[in-house]
């Protein structure tokens, strides 16, 4: 649950932003969002670029029409552990910080970002690497550009959907591997075709 001090901070054109981005990543028109609200698409349209700030219970509602938490929508503020981790996220966006994990002499596993203990932060800092791990090494197997940005959508979405999408991360993580093996037959087979 995010805590009503965290939705009181908030930019209403970040808002906005965020609002089209996860609208857009969902598949939905401005019509279609505004459908699933009783608004109109000139709202949705004032609500994502700035002219109108929805109000808190409206922020709640345009995330469970886009299947998203709110947190995803409004300004992260430090002040709760689920509104850190979009804090985090927006640090990536806009500062380019990645997470890296780190293993010290003792072999203890630390995240370079913030929890150096086991914790519900450390859990969701070890999916969030899990996943941006994920999307690197994927982006780097890839031949296309289109299949680069059909990733990174992914790990678009994949935020946005934030702590629901690490209810599949079993699912996803296997999913990843059968992916890379395939690669990896693929690629041994054009190079044994070379040789």
């Amino acid at each position: 649950m995010i805590s009503l001090f965290c939705l009181l901070i908030m930019s209403k054109t970040e808002i906005g932003k965020r609002i089209r981005n996860i609208r857009i990543l969902n598949g939905l028109s401005q019509s279609e969002l505004g459908e699933k609200l009783g608004l109109t698409a000139d709202r949705i349209q004032k609500y994502e670029n700035g002219a109108r700030n929805p109000k808190v219970s409206m922020i709640f509602r345009i995330a469970n029409a886009l299947d998203v938490n709110a947190a995803a929508l409004y300004d992260p503020t430090p002040c709760d552990d689920l509104s850190t981790m979009f804090f985090f996220f927006e640090m990536e966006e806009k500062y380019g910080m990645t997470i890296k994990k780190i293993v010290d002499d003792d072999g203890n596993v630390k995240y370079a970002v913030v929890a150096n203990s086991e914790n519900r932060m450390y859990d969701y800092l070890s999916k969030w690497h899990d996943a941006y791990i994920c999307k690197k090494t994927e982006s780097k197997l890839v031949d296309t550009q289109e299949e680069r940005e059909r990733i990174l959508e992914d790990y678009a979405r994949w935020k946005s959907k934030f702590p629901k999408s690490i209810e599949n991360s079993k699912d996803l993580k296997e999913n990843q591997k059968q992916k890379l093996k395939k690669k990896i037959e693929e690629l041994q087979s054009e190079y044994e075709r070379l040789h």
